[in-house]
């Protein structure tokens, strides 16, 4: 409470006043009460923790070997990197190197069982130039602007563009190949480059490096993340466009992406339904068809259809373009479903949701824009579906096969494209794509395969 009790504190134990000799003292820190060593509350499996899964360590490649490299450089972040190394580990002109690795975080207690599910996922592969199918894409100018074209089919040589004010710039493919070089499309705020450097909006990019050198001052970083000239808040976009050569010479800064300027016109949606005529007579026996009432779920287009002007505005939900009887109302198209023509829906991975894989896929007709909310197969658990009770999916007309989906995230999003966002119960994507092609395969065929959405009991 005051000096004198400090002090008495002090003499009352070191007192050694009549001894000839010096009284030994020890410093030491007591430890809070422990259990084993430890802390009584210490709880391990609480702890937050980042885990990589790398594999098993067996890779099917041979001869080389994988390792991974992780630490600091002259970059500004920590280098997390996959080398293929060893005896004749060649990767030749226009191969690709792929590893699929693992990268989660978790509590500490979940770690061992989630890495150990994901091992045996860890892939490795090294893709010949013989093995890939591309498709050439076709770089078209109009003023400052761009847009790239791809073939519509796999080895496909030709493109159009219906501008009138668009010429060829120069041509390339959709996947690597040897003396071509991937070109990508940067932004920076209102800044943009189309080429081969990833890095042109980057500081230094010409001073202390050039792509693809590294740095030639230890004391400079490379900010790849950063726009030179331009407020720290501001971050770069890339995208890939394709891979190209160096006849590609009279791009560079200043060109604008604009993927609306060789968009092939379509059909416009009819501002009219179809007309429908009933039966004076019942049918002889189930119908292998839809009825149109099945179409509630499905959004629509509103009267004046969509185009890339009006993408966001264009679109109506269920519970606005249907009628009580389920009939679109007059003036509203509902999303037209279709495989195209000679081909597969093409889907593309979206990512994992916890059972389910989400798909992009090639579905529907062009000319229908953007729709959301999404749609879930159980209304209890999203407010914004209310209309949708029991299971939900895709079927065919002609053999009634289909398949369930789980959830339904855009019914379309952009007018010139043919893409539906959907999920399906499947464990991993390619088995989520294999049920998907394994119903609406239309390849060989000449003209677009009618899909159908319908709430059932039972999906074949």
């Amino acid at each position: 409470v005051d000096y004198a009790a400090a002090r008495d504190i002090v003499h009352g134990v070191f007192n050694n006043a009549g001894n000839q000799e010096p009284l030994p003292i020890r410093f030491q820190v007591t430890p809070p009460a422990t259990t084993n060593g430890l802390p009584s509350d210490y709880n391990p499996g609480a702890l937050p923790a980042v885990t990589f899964v790398a594999g098993d360590g067996l890779s099917s490649l041979t001869p080389g070997n994988f390792r991974r490299r992780l630490g600091s450089s002259k970059r500004d972040f920590n280098v997390y990197t996959i080398n293929y190394y060893g005896a004749q580990a060649d990767v030749e002109a226009g191969y690709a190197l792929s590893k699929r690795a693992y990268l989660f975080a978790s509590d500490l207690a979940a770690v061992k069982e989630t890495a150990e599910s994901l091992k045996s996922k860890v892939v490795y592969d090294l893709i010949e130039e013989t093995r890939y199918n591309p498709r050439s894409v076709n770089i078209y100018k109009s003023g400052t602007s761009f847009d790239a074209v791809a073939a519509t089919s796999a080895q496909g040589t030709s493109t159009t563009c219906t501008s009138p004010s668009a010429t060829l710039e120069c041509s390339g493919y959709s996947t690597p190949k040897q003396g071509y070089s991937p070109f990508f499309y940067v932004t920076c705020g209102s800044s943009s480059y189309l080429g081969p450097d990833p890095y042109f909006f980057t500081p230094e990019n010409g001073v202390s490096f050039t792509f693809p050198g590294m740095s030639n001052d230890n004391n400079v970083k490379i900010r790849s993340y950063a726009c030179k000239d331009q407020d720290p808040s501001v971050r770069p976009t890339w995208k890939l466009i394709g891979f190209f050569n160096s006849t590609c010479v009279s791009l560079g800064s200043g060109v604008t992406y604009d993927d609306d300027i060789c968009v092939v016109p379509t059909d416009d949606p009819t501002s009219q339904p179809s007309s429908f005529q009933a039966s004076s007579q019942p049918s002889s026996g189930p119908s292998l068809g839809p009825s149109l009432q099945v179409q509630k779920w499905v959004w629509c287009a509103r009267p004046g259809g969509c185009n890339s002007a009006n993408e966001a505005s264009c679109m109506a939900g269920p519970d606005e373009c249907y009628n009580a009887g389920g009939l679109p109302k007059t003036g509203y198209t509902p999303v037209i479903l279709e495989v195209p023509p000679g081909t597969n829906p093409g889907c593309q991975d979206r990512g994992r949701y916890g059972e389910t894989q989400e798909l992009m896929c090639k579905m529907r007709r062009t000319g229908f824009g953007r729709s959301w909310p999404a749609l879930s197969a159980d209304a209890a658990s999203d407010p914004c579906a209310p209309w949708v009770d029991g299971k939900m999916g895709f079927y065919r007309a002609d053999n009634n096969k289909g398949f369930e989906v789980a959830y339904v995230k855009h019914w379309s999003w952009r007018s010139h494209d043919q893409m539906i966002f959907f999920r399906v119960v499947a464990v991993d994507y390619a088995a989520a794509r294999n049920i998907v092609h394994g119903v609406f395969n239309n390849a060989g065929n000449q003209e677009p395969l009618p899909i159908q959405f319908e709430v059932r009991s039972l999906f074949e």
